[in-house]
């Protein structure tokens, strides 16, 4: 292993993931969007900023937007499982 995050679950994670950056989705009954993978010291995380206040929310790439009860805002797509 050289260190590099690309090897291993992170390029399955962005395949799967990355087209849906940019996209609105419901979690905890409030509208978020989905700003993008984050690469943590610990693990690797979906990442989320609530409309309106902005806040922040970083989901462990452990589970999936299943797992979190992370649904698409307009509920016509289905996100990765």
């Amino acid at each position: 292993m050289t260190g590099c995050i690309c090897e291993g679950n992170w390029r399955k994670i962005v395949e799967e993931y990355e087209p849906l950056i940019g996209q609105d989705f419901r979690y905890q009954g409030k509208d978020w969007c989905f700003f993008g993978l984050v690469h943590g010291g610990d693990d690797y995380y979906y990442g989320l900023r609530e409309h309106g206040s902005g806040k922040i929310a970083l989901l462990s790439c452990v589970g999936d937007f299943a797992g979190w009860d992370v649904i698409p805002a307009n509920g016509k797509e289905e996100p990765p499982a």
